[in-house]
Parts: C-alpha cells; structure tokens; sequence
C-alpha cells in the first residue's frame, strides 16, 4: 500500500446522511493531501434517472466525499461523531459524463487549504473501469457544523 491508502472504510460511519442520500460507499485514501471515495451506482439511487446517475448525483457525491475527509478526522484523530455539513462556495464545476448504474466512480479530493472543520479543495470524478472523466471543481469548500 502507498502512503495513506487503507483498508476501505464504510462511509456510513464518516457521514450523518442516512438512507437514501448517502453518494460515497467506503473511503478508500486519507492522508495530508488527499481523501478518495469510491460509490458503485446503484438502481435505486435517488440521483439515478434512465439507467444513468445525473449531474446532481455527481455534486452530491462530490459534497459527501469532501464531507467523508473531514468524517474521518472528527471520528479516528478527534474521537467525535459525524456532523452535518454544507457547500459553502464552489469556484468552477463541470459535469462532463453519467456514470450508468452498476459503475463505480472514484472521487479524489485534493486538498488545497484545511482549518478544523473547513475543506477547501479540487475534486475529479471519474469511471473506475475505463478512467471516464465525470466531473471536475475547483475552489470547493466545505464546512461541517
């Protein structure tokens, strides 16, 4: 394993969203500059509309990995529990692909600036399987309660 990659951890242990908005399955990468989240598509997901998970899917997914980052400080370095949190501001976003149920998606967060609980970050998206870019932000920032 490469610096800061683990075990995957259930991401329903990081967030506080529950059933039928969680968009991130396990936590795949967590170290000083980066998180990277994993979300296989389901049929049922709630962002899934003909087969294909929309552009708000994407965003929301963006939103929990960046969310899922601070989740993993607040419950394994500060011993707390999972908080809500909000999108605070966005730069750029740009949705560039559907992922179609059944792919995985994999979410990089790179970390630009942290304080406590505030993220502000570049985040990709893209298909586990052939490497489609699905979306890219700039400037996100993320705050938790």
């Amino acid at each position: 394993m490469t610096k800061g990659e683990m075990d995957a951890i259930d991401c329903r242990e990081l967030l506080p969203q529950g059933a039928p908005y969680v968009m991130v399955d396990v936590l795949t990468r967590h170290d000083e500059g980066m998180t990277v989240t994993e979300l296989t598509v389901a049929p049922d997901n709630y962002f899934v509309v003909d087969g294909k998970m929309c552009g708000a899917g994407l965003v929301e997914n963006m939103s929990q990995s960046c969310a899922a980052r601070i989740g993993y400080i607040n419950k394994y370095i500060r011993k707390s529990i999972p908080r809500p949190g909000v999108v605070a501001a966005i730069k750029t976003l740009e949705v560039h692909g559907e992922p179609m149920v059944g792919e995985t998606i994999v979410t990089r967060v790179r970390v630009a600036y942290e304080l406590e609980d505030m993220l502000m970050a570049a985040v990709e998206t893209v298909a586990k399987n052939d490497g489609r870019l699905l979306l890219t932000a700039e400037g996100v920032v993320v705050t938790v309660a």
